[in-house]
């Protein structure tokens, strides 16, 4: 599953990053190179973009031409000079004019809050995404400043993991272009004081009030303080019941797109404004039941949606996660050097009952 799940990032790399059926179609031949460069017997082999993208070039209208009539193979005919080296994963001729290393600290939130708005099953999964501009052979160290956060951490190939293990410190000579450092969960512990301080900075408050024939749904967004941090890209998605015949829905900011074949509604917001929360309010029409006792069998899915809800926090880690420092040695330079904190919405539900 690792494999096919970096396998589909190489893709993307290579062919845009919407992969759709018609792009694997017309780039057929270089998905079969890849997969044979990447494999050795079944097992994998070498799995860096970089180093691929000097074998095998990426697809341009001349590469597609040739493909298409067949002509010669867009494989390079010798290896790259990393391939025969102790770090096969950065090529030794990078050179930049600006020396620049970028970090993101990318943190999801699995969470279910239920109807009295307490914080159940919250899960934190996060992976660190590095983008390197630098010249030469740099080696890096990056220090956080509360490590103990931390489990099940998966690291980059390049990463020194007994270093880590003894002193907690990701210390790898990077690859050169965009790569995913490492990837890790945090733990039970620090989740549970996530739970007792309820750190979201919005709130999402729905009301359902449904009778035989008809129904209301009221939903309001907005920030626990003005001077939090609003989140972007909000979105909620609201089931409707198998029964629903129309739904009339009114929102005080964004847009809502309602399907009744799939029963559901999608409320997109954006940002959450600071001044005063932005409101949904929706009116049902259902079709009624051939018998009376058939109400009951379908009230507990039309009295008690379950709401999912998507965002993204820029600037922000819930879980407190930070990086204390990040140096670069091994070159004669002073490279500049980024951290960005972003949080999104993983598995995130707001329960109505």
């Amino acid at each position: 599953m690792e494999f096919l799940s970096h396998f589909v990032d190489v893709c993307v790399e290579y062919f845009g990053k919407e992969l759709t059926e018609d792009e694997i179609k017309d780039n057929a031949v270089i998905i079969y190179q890849l997969l044979g460069e990447m494999l050795d017997g079944g097992i994998p082999y070498l799995t860096e973009t970089n180093i691929l993208k000097e074998i095998i070039a990426p697809p341009r209208l001349l590469t597609r031409m040739a493909n298409a009539l067949r002509i010669g193979s867009q494989v390079s005919d010798s290896l790259p000079d990393s391939a025969s080296s102790n770090i096969p994963w950065r090529r030794s001729s990078a050179r930049y004019a600006n020396n620049e290393m970028y970090i993101d600290m990318i943190e999801e939130l699995d969470v279910t809050i239920d109807n009295n708005g307490m914080m159940t099953n919250i899960g934190i999964y996060g992976q660190v995404m590095a983008n390197c501009k630098l010249s030469g052979m740099p080696d890096l160290s990056i220090k956080f400043k509360n490590p103990q956060l931390l489990e099940d951490c998966r690291f980059h190939p390049c990463v020194r993991y007994l270093k880590y293990a003894s002193e907690r410190i990701v210390s790898f000579v990077p690859p050169d272009g965009g790569f995913k450092l490492m990837s890790y969960k945090i733990s039970r512990n620090a989740t549970k004081s996530i739970q007792h301080n309820t750190i979201l900075p919005f709130y999402v408050k729905p009301q359902i009030t449904y009778s035989t024939d008809s129904g209301r749904i009221s939903i309001m967004v907005g920030l626990k303080q003005e001077n939090a941090k609003a989140p972007e890209q909000v979105s909620v998605k609201i089931p409707l019941s198998n029964s629903t015949l129309s739904c009339d829905m009114e929102v005080s900011q964004g847009t809502v797109s309602v399907s009744l074949p799939k029963k559901e509604a999608i409320w997109r917001l954006g940002k959450i404004k600071k001044d005063k929360p932005s409101c949904l309010s929706a009116r049902l029409a259902f079709a009624r039941p051939e018998r009376e006792d058939s109400v009951g069998g379908d009230s507990k899915t039309t009295e008690s949606p379950t709401f999912e809800v998507s965002f993204q926090l820029q600037g922000m880690a819930l879980s407190g996660l930070e990086v204390d420092s990040m140096e670069v040695t091994n070159v004669r330079y002073k490279p500049y050097k980024g951290v960005r904190y972003i949080t999104r919405s993983g598995f995130f539900q707001i329960r109505s009952f």
